[in-house]
């Protein structure tokens, strides 16, 4: 919507009805932002949790031991072993 009035300076809606626009939809923006930043250290836990596992693996670790550090499940370091 900003690029829309930047792009467009002769627009003819109000500059308040705008922001209120914008306002309005704020929270809703601001809970996919939280979500989306989330999912993303989710992601990055889970690469950290199987990198770790992988690294374990390699020394011989057992999958139950492994599972009881990361506290991945059996069959996400099982899979690991297949690799």
């Amino acid at each position: 919507m900003l690029k829309y009035i930047i792009q467009n300076p002769s627009s003819e809606v109000p500059p308040e009805e705008l922001v209120q626009a914008m306002l309005d939809h704020l929270p809703k923006d601001e809970e996919v932002i939280m979500t989306t930043a989330e999912q993303l250290m989710h992601k990055g836990e889970l690469a950290a949790k199987l990198q770790i596992a992988q690294n374990l693996l390699s020394k011989g670790l057992s999958i139950d031991v492994i599972c009881e550090i990361t506290q991945l499940s059996i069959e996400e370091v099982k899979q690991l072993q297949k690799k």
